[in-house]
This record gives structure tokens, C-alpha cells and sequence, in this order.
């Protein structure tokens, strides 16, 4: 893929701007809540009275309360604050398959999903692995093209894909809970999606984008083959009759199918993306499923 082209269009950050306002008034509730915290404020969940002081807003008064108790209180609310977006971002070896288009889609959906978050006001981090670097972090739409830049500076790595202790190392730097999204091929010597059950349990709100490409299961039968594990590096040479490459297409098909099965028994969202969809469509079946909310 060319580095130069750019992730998200004006035209179409513009238009996933609109799409997330209209998904919003769709949504149930404040639309600025998806994970409530208790922080004192004007929000929608009550969370206690306090007496009222001369410039309290009138409308805050709790008339039954003064017919009870015959004092002035004030109704306090716990104001509901957007979560944090976590977006890891896999760059191993696999990922940088078939021109890397399955990484550059990858990093088109994070720079998306990090965009529509920002626009609403959220914070955002960034992290890639299996290097298990510190995520960088952004908040608020003046920080939206810093933030693209750090997902269009993304590069794929050599570096062997072991998902449990990468994604540690990744979120003991992030301090607060909220929405982790894991966007990747999901091809692993390790379980990943015992990986992303870990981030469930410690209470990250745990998505699954699975990036996916045509020519995974395209091999033609007849030729010599160099065969190479795209996660260990190990190499052998081969001629794959028709057979076997309808065996390697059957594993392939058993590998995503058990992959979702998993990842629904262990209650995590999963969204499939191939490399040929439309960005803005995915967008749109991302933000209808809750994708940035818990």
C-alpha cells in the first residue's frame, strides 16, 4: 500500500461526523453517556441531595423533599462521562500479508473509530502489538489530526505475535477503564481470544474487529510453493495439489468460524472486515452495534 495515501478523506471525516450524530439520537438515553461514572453534576442518574444555596438553579429543587422535610434541597445527579478508547492495532507478521493492505485497513478502521471518539469529546489512546509499547493518548477534536498522524505512522513488525503478554504490557499504562478495541487477523500461535477475555474480566468493554482478505484463500494448486509462518518466520517449500489446498481452505474457514464462536461465548463483540468494504458501511455497522459504548 502506498504510505502516502491518507487514511480518512475530509469528505469523509465530515460524513462519519454526521453518521455518528444521527446513530446517537437513535440511542437510548443521554447521548452523551455510554459508561456512567460518578462524578457530581447535572446528568440523568441521581445520586443525592444536598441543601440549596442562593444562585442554585430553581429547577434542581426537590419540591416533595421540602414537603417531607420542610427544607430547601437541591437534587444532585451523577453526570455520565464518555469512556476512554483503547484502539491495538496487530502488526505482526500476518498483517503485513498481500501488499499489508490487511494492516492498512486495520489502521483506516482505527483512524475512525479514534475520529468519531474525539469528536465527541472522548479521550483516545493508541497502541500497536506485539510490541507492547505505551499508548499514546489524545482528547477532543483538537487533537483529531495528531491523532491521525500517529495512526498513519504505524508500521508493520517482525516482531513474533505473543497476544497475552503484549496486551498487558500495553493496558498496565492505561489508568482508566473503558472501551478496548482489538483490531487484527487474529492469526496467533496463542488463543487470542483468551487474550481479549482478560481485558473483559478487567473490565475494558472488549471489541473484536477481525480484518480479513480475499487472498487468504487463494492459492493455486500445481505450483511449488514457499511456504512461510506468517507469526514464527519458519519456512518450507512445497507443491500443493488440488487436495491440499482445499484442506488449507477448509482450516482457514474452521479457524474464523471457531474464532467467532469463541468470541461469542465469551460475550465480545465481533465485527468481520475485508479489506474490499467500503470504510463508511463498516463504520456504520460498528456505531449500530455499540462499538463505542459498553
Amino acid at each position: 500500500m502506498n504510505p502516502r495515501t491518507p487514511l480518512l478523506t475530509p469528505e469523509l471525516l465530515a460524513r462519519l461526523e454526521r453518521l455518528e450524530l444521527s446513530v446517537r439520537r437513535l440511542a437510548r438515553g443521554d447521548p452523551r453517556g455510554e459508561i456512567a461514572t460518578r462524578q457530581r453534576g447535572h446528568g440523568l442518574l441521581f445520586q443525592d441531595h444536598r441543601p440549596y444555596v442562593p444562585g442554585d438553579d430553581p429547577r434542581l429543587l426537590d419540591w416533595n423533599a421540602y414537603l417531607r422535610l420542610g427544607e430547601l434541597l437541591v437534587r444532585e445527579a451523577a453526570a455520565e462521562e464518555s469512556p476512554r478508547l483503547v484502539c491495538l492495532v496487530d502488526v505482526s507478521r500476518s498483517m503485513s500479508m498481500h501488499d499489508g493492505r490487511k494492516l492498512h485497513f486495520a489502521k483506516r478502521v482505527a483512524a475512525a473509530l479514534g475520529a468519531v471518539s474525539l469528536l465527541r469529546g472522548q479521550a483516545v489512546s493508541i497502541a500497536v502489538f506485539p510490541l507492547g509499547r505505551e499508548p499514546a493518548s489524545y482528547f477532543g477534536r483538537e487533537q483529531l489530526w495528531s491523532y491521525l498522524e500517529a495512526v498513519s505512522a504505524i508500521r508493520d513488525s517482525e516482531v513474533r505475535g505473543e497476544w497475552n503478554s503484549s496486551l498487558e504490557a500495553v493496558l498496565r499504562a492505561t489508568r482508566s477503564r473503558g472501551i478496548a478495541c482489538v483490531i487484527s487477523d487474529f492469526f496467533a500461535e496463542a488463543d487470542p481470544v483468551r487474550a481479549l477475555a482478560q481485558l473483559r474480566r478487567r473490565g475494558f468493554s472488549t471489541k473484536a474487529i477481525e480484518i480479513i482478505d480475499d487472498e487468504d484463500e487463494r492459492i493455486a494448486p500445481g505450483e511449488r510453493v514457499l511456504l512461510r509462518d506468517a507469526e514464527t518466520g519458519r519456512v518450507r517449500q512445497e507443491k500443493l495439489d488440488s487436495a491440499s489446498v482445499r484442506r488449507y481452505v477448509q482450516l482457514l474457514r474452521e479457524h474464523r468460524e471457531r474464532l467467532q464462536t469463541q468470541l461469542k461465548a465469551e460475550r465480545i463483540a465481533h465485527r468481520r472486515a475485508n479489506t474490499t468494504d467500503d470504510l463508511e458501511s463498516v463504520m456504520v455497522d460498528l456505531l449500530r452495534q455499540g462499538t463505542l459504548s459498553d
